[in-house]
């Protein structure tokens, strides 16, 4: 999957972006940031992570925009679930 530049969700347009400030160690993979609305994966990671990654925070800005709670251990599953679906069944660009 080409990771994309911009997501757009209801009205706005969030930027992908690859960040340096957190290393593979800290376990922080990406991080959506509402008020800058950006994306921000990871550029250590893997490829697959961070497909994986942009899945996960696609969850949260969802889950946020609707007003839906689910702890983190939840989304993780869903992020794993929803990318394995997309990822098998070639519904994800190349």
């Amino acid at each position: 999957m080409a990771l994309p530049k911009t997501i757009k969700f209801m009205g706005y347009t969030f930027r992908v972006i690859q960040e340096t400030e957190h290393t593979e160690e800290e376990e922080r993979y990406g991080l959506i940031d509402y008020r800058s609305q950006t994306i921000q994966l990871n550029k250590y990671s893997t490829d697959q992570r961070k497909q994986e990654t942009l899945v996960h925070e696609l969850i949260h800005l969802v889950l946020d925009f609707l007003k839906v709670e689910l702890d983190e251990d939840d989304v993780g599953r869903m992020g794993h679930g929803l990318y394995a679906i997309l990822k098998e069944n070639g519904l994800l660009r190349d």
